[in-house]
């Protein structure tokens, strides 16, 4: 029977899905033969997330059917359709279906030795595309959404998990966090179901610390009582996360010998650091890019040899209104690696209440010895108050927990070479002491042990509103997917400012001065077709916003509350003593 005699035998939903999957089959071959799969990766979900190991029954036929229709018109498509774009094809149509899913890139070598690569999905505990010999890949990368909060809220019959008892695995996940581990935590774990377990792994993972997570439950040797194939994927995703940590640490070794002919002072900053000197174990801490501190004055040539080993920004780069608006440059991305380089000359965005000399910084750094490769990293102290600048002012607690994590494990592996008179004496005169006291207390707040009390009696603001704690609290518990969906910027418009006021803000998006639209697209500030890039930049601002926008409008509860937390947030931090 010819194969257009079988589509007719088909029902139209059959028939509507198989055209739909032949839609998506030559949108993912156009796509991986058109673009670096750099850009189509952040399209697939967020790096090293795994959706739910269960799904209910109907979510799981609807899985078949999509498996079907892919599978079934990837060999009969007049391009090939191998395996990567039967994966990326039926993670779309899922996605349309809002079914989470989890899409894997493993490597095996063949029988001649030569690497080989392969994609699958996994939809619950089923491989919709690529399952043929998917076992004998080893994992390199997975992509997944974020979607428990979505279906917390709106689809209990994936989770079963109603608001009490997701309140209640908050409190869990922070006790099992704690650096002074309780008994009583152990036995709670002991009790939780594997929809529980489910839920609260899937809480860590919103956290970004799903393996730092891991390690805690070993100390407390609760990790017996995680179902098995929940114990195994946090498992893999350490090896994930080492084996990508090794690589960044490979190409950070190679990046230095090739600046120290130059003279290039390199600083590790944040996860570069932390992962090997603070955090027990490589991969405990998971790194999205390497941030790198060097000079000012190195920029160029820091930018000359990022290019030699074929690094490139990964959007148009115009260097003189970047160091005016901006405190690092673009992120640089090399082919073949899903990792990104953010190389800066400050910690500080330029002209804030808070802002301090470049060269305040380099007065307290240390040297750093990673892989026989001398570079340096910030003293303790300094450490710290980095961390809670990034936290706080950078960023009003939209990320996560793992920024917490970071200064409570700082505190603890430093003991008492961490200066806290520094840190208070700094924090003051920097007038960095509401975001520093606010980080602090936040950390004292969760587990009641990291910080001294006369540290944050030192610390406490004169003027902070009784809220604001829980303000806070809350804000940085939702994670870093739900708070991106407003911007610092865009919360202004829940401001207390007049309407006038905010009006004149949201017109200096549309009409940004020269040198701010420079450094927004890439071109010399004193281009004499600069003013193109107006009607440009209008379009992006109305592409960006304007869902969000109509949300707020509309008074959408959750995102209006985003916004409001963000505003105050931003507010309050924006004083100074």
């Amino acid at each position: 029977m010819s194969n257009l005699a079988k589509f007719r035998q088909l029902c139209w939903a059959d028939r509507f899905l198989l055209l739909e999957a032949t839609l998506w089959l030559a949108i993912a071959r156009l796509g991986l033969r058109l673009m670096p799969f750099r850009h189509i990766a952040p399209k697939l979900g967020e790096v090293g997330l795994e959706s739910a190991a269960n799904v209910p029954g109907k979510i799981a036929k609807e899985a078949e059917r999509i498996s079907w229709a892919v599978r079934a018109l990837s060999h009969r498509t007049p391009w090939e359709s191998a395996c990567l774009a039967q994966a990326i094809s039926a993670k779309a149509m899922l996605r349309r279906r809002h079914i989470p899913t989890t899409l894997y890139l493993g490597l095996a070598k063949d029988q001649s030795q030569q690497m080989e690569a392969h994609a699958w999905l996994r939809c619950g505990s089923e491989i919709i595309t690529g399952k043929a010999n998917h076992e004998r890949f080893s994992v390199i990368s997975c992509f997944a959404e974020q979607s428990l909060e979505k279906n917390l809220a709106e689809n209990e019959e994936i989770t079963s998990v109603n608001y009490h008892t997701h309140a209640h695995l908050q409190e869990l996940l922070l006790a099992t966090l704690n650096p002074a581990p309780q008994k009583a935590t152990v036995g709670q774990l002991a009790q939780l179901d594997e929809t529980e377990w489910q839920a609260l792994i899937h809480l860590a993972q919103q956290q970004h610390i799903e393996t730092y997570f891991l390690a805690r439950l070993e100390a407390l040797n609760g990790h017996t009582a995680v179902p098995t194939q929940l114990l195994s994927q946090l498992k893999q995703r350490q090896q994930q996360i080492t084996l990508q940590n090794l690589a960044i640490y490979r190409e950070l070794n190679l990046l230095n010998r090739a600046m120290q002919p130059a003279n290039i002072p390199v600083v590790l900053l944040k996860g570069a650091f932390l992962a090997t000197a603070v955090y027990p174990h490589i991969g405990q801490r998971a790194m999205g890019d390497l941030d790198l501190l060097i000079t000012q004055e190195h920029i160029p040539k820091m930018i000359e040899i990022l290019h030699h080993r074929g690094w490139q920004e990964t959007r148009p780069l115009a260097l003189e209104a970047t160091f005016e608006h901006h405190h690092h440059l673009p992120s640089f991305a090399k082919k073949n690696l899903n990792f990104q380089i953010e190389p800066h000359w400050h910690i500080i965005l330029p002209n804030r209440p808070y802002s301090i000399p470049s060269e305040s910084i380099w007065q307290d750094v240390m040297l750093y010895t990673i892989a026989g490769t001398d570079l340096f990293a910030f003293q303790p102290h300094l450490q710290l108050l980095h961390l809670a600048l990034h936290a706080s002012y950078n960023h009003q607690f939209a990320f996560d927990l793992r920024s917490l994590c970071d200064i409570a494990l700082v505190i603890d592996h430093y003991g008492d070479d961490l200066s806290w008179e520094k840190v208070v004496e700094n924090a003051i005169n920097w007038k960095w002491q509401r975001g520093v006291y606010l980080t602090l207390a936040l950390i004292n707040s969760f587990w009641n042990t990291a910080v001294p009390p006369e540290i944050l009696h030192q610390l406490k603001p004169e003027q902070m509103p009784d809220s604001l704690m829980a303000l806070a609290k809350s804000h940085l518990l939702r994670g870093r997917e739900e708070n991106k969906k407003v911007s610092k910027n865009f919360s202004q418009l829940k401001s207390n400012n007049t309407t006038i006021a905010k009006a004149k803000f949201a017109l200096s998006f549309f009409f940004p001065t020269r040198k701010r639209l420079a450094w927004r697209y890439g071109t010399p500030h004193n281009n004499k077709k600069i003013w193109l890039y107006y009607f440009v930049n209008f379009y992006d601002v109305i592409r960006r916003n304007s869902k969000r926008a109509w949300l707020l409008l509309r008074g959408k509860n959750e995102i209006t509350k985003t916004a409001e937390r963000r505003s105050l947030l931003a507010g309050w931090l924006g004083q100074t003593e």
